[in-house]
């Protein structure tokens, strides 16, 4: 089948996913991207006016389908133009064994390294993002000795004793769009999605 490329996030600017977006013409795959927010309507407009055709808005999803997401993805792009706080979609998708495209920005490196678990890209560079796309679709060795590596990273940083079941209710109240992003990784907490780790 055709390869994906997955983007999971709210809707805004910050997060960048217009210049994945804009990027998807010279992607080889498709784009799927999930999340709501206030960008949108723009994005919409964006896809119609550039009449990209390899893009598809989710919209919202439960979180237990977002899993299967990550799991199908090739390759997951998290394009933030903002120092923030390491996203809770870049750990599951690296716990996915997905690999990971990011920029450097916020807490992103602190988990991403450059060729050993993941690609860098320059923020606002929606042709680095096409680039570095390609390069790990048309590639299965590289994709996959990052894939391990994504996954190994994860094993190593985090103790397999702090998943908790809160994490549902944490995850409603931190996924749900009502703007109160608490950065999970403070209160120690991580996926559920941990524990439904699956061989790629």
């Amino acid at each position: 089948g055709k390869k994906i490329v997955l983007f999971c996030g709210r809707l805004t600017s910050e997060k960048g996913a217009k210049y994945l977006i804009t990027s998807a013409k010279n992607i080889q795959g498709e784009v799927v991207i999930v999340g709501e927010g206030p960008e949108r309507k723009f994005l919409e407009d964006t896809i119609q006016q550039k009449k990209i055709t390899n893009v598809h808005l989710i919209g919202y999803m439960p979180h237990e389908d977002i899993i299967d997401f990550y799991f199908r993805a090739d390759v997951f792009v998290a394009p933030s133009v903002v120092e923030e706080a390491l996203g809770l979609s870049i750990l599951e998708a690296m716990a996915a064994k997905t690999p990971v495209i990011a920029t450097r920005k916020g807490g992103i490196p602190l988990l991403v390294k450059h060729n050993q678990n993941g690609l860098f890209v320059r923020p606002r560079n929606s042709q680095a993002i096409a680039d570095a796309c390609n390069k790990l679709l048309a590639n299965d060795e590289l994709r996959h000795k990052l894939a391990e590596q994504a996954r190994k990273t994860i094993e190593e940083k985090f103790s397999w004793k702090t998943i908790g079941e809160q994490f549902d209710k944490l995850y409603h109240r931190y996924g749900n769009g009502n703007g109160k992003h608490n950065n999970p990784l403070k209160k120690g907490l991580l996926p559920k999605s941990f524990n439904l780790i699956k061989n790629k």
